[in-house]
């Protein structure tokens, strides 16, 4: 019934657990869902993992150091992160990735509990075969903005 409301151009949402849009795209076709039937139909995949959100009063900046750098090899590519950073505008352009800052969980204050506020959404979109970012690189990527922790990023990287 999905798929036939689909091809009959109806939107729909359907959720799916699954650690990546990669993954789901793969879960959908053990589903027995054919890849042709997906390239006609599905408009988008969005993968999304919740995080926390640093408290902005006690955060500290810091600078991931290179053995550290190495625990996100087949997870994150730097390149990419550093690109979308200098896309939007938030790093200089001559920025390098040893330069960035990215941003810890303070120990916690009157603002917040143990160093966070809340939670933040990491995503990662799949359109029509249109590369972004993947959910580990999102983390980093909003570490860098002082969105969320670079501790939050490396849990996920254990999780996965």
């Amino acid at each position: 019934l999905v798929l036939s409301a689909a091809r009959r151009g109806i939107v729909l949402l359907a959720g799916i657990e699954a650690a990546s849009a990669e993954e789901a795209l793969e879960t959908l076709v053990s589903l027995g869902v054919s890849r042709t039937t997906l390239e006609r139909v599905l408009k988008g995949v969005i993968a999304t993992r919740l995080v926390g959100k640093v408290c902005h009063s006690c955060k500290e900046s810091y600078k991931l150091a290179r053995a550290e750098g190495a625990m996100f090899e087949g997870h994150a590519n730097f390149g990419k992160v550093l690109a979308a950073l200098k896309d939007e505008g938030l790093v200089h352009a001559d920025t390098q990735w040893k330069e960035l800052g990215l941003t810890r969980a303070g120990a916690g204050c009157a603002h917040c509990e143990r160093g966070y506020t809340g939670v933040v959404g990491l995503q990662e979109v799949q359109r029509e075969g249109e590369p972004t970012l993947n959910v580990i690189e999102d983390g980093l990527f909003k570490a860098a903005q002082g969105i969320t922790s670079i501790e939050e990023v490396f849990r996920l990287v254990g999780e996965s």
